[in-house]
Order: structure tokens, then sequence, then C-alpha cells
């Protein structure tokens, strides 16, 4: 476009239009790609460490029902392997709790 040369509103819409729907294109790619490599990071970490915190939650069951470590009966009363045991099931615990906190960030 030259200087002397003069848009009408019309025109100026559609190419405003045309440029902001290109960079709402790119924008929505970019978010899109993004939320596709926080699932997979939330994926990767989230699977394994559920099923920990399930196991915690059963032995913690256990114990205030019935009085009986799972973990203790398996592997030995805070032997070497019930303490690694325990700690991956806190470990797990404080990240899905940091998780579904976070997760109740983004819906608002």
């Amino acid at each position: 476009m030259t200087l002397g040369e003069r848009l009408s509103t019309k025109q100026l819409f559609k190419r405003n239009f045309q440029k902001n729907a290109c960079m709402d294109f790119a924008a929505a790619n970019f978010i899109q790609d993004r939320n596709k490599e926080i699932l997979w990071v939330i994926n990767i970490w989230t699977e394994p460490l559920s099923p920990l915190a399930i196991i915690g939650a059963v032995n913690w069951g256990l114990i205030g029902l019935f009085r009986f470590d799972l973990v203790a009966f398996l592997f030995g009363d805070m032997s070497w392997l019930s303490r690694i045991v325990y700690v991956l099931v806190g470990i797990s615990g404080l990240y899905l709790v940091s998780f579904f906190l976070h997760l109740g960030d983004n819906e608002a």
C-alpha cells in the first residue's frame, strides 16, 4: 500500500481480520502443542505414581481398621525395602496433591 492509497473501512476490516485470524490460528496451534506437551509430562509422572498412592491409601486403611501394616508384613518391619516403599508412597502422595491443586487452578 502506498501513501496516497486509501482503503475503505470494509477493506481495512477485511485486512485486519485476515491478519488476526492468522495470528489466532498460530496462537491456537501453539497452545494446542503446549497442552500436548503438558499432558505428556502429566502422564509420565501421574501413571506410575497413582498406584503407589493407592497402595499407601490401602495400607493406611488396613492399619486403621485392623492394625495390620501390609508393607511391614511383606517387606519386614522398617527394613530398607519397606522404608523405600514408604518414601515412594509419600513422594507420590505429595506429587498428586500438588497435581490436583494445580489442576483446580486451571479450571477457573
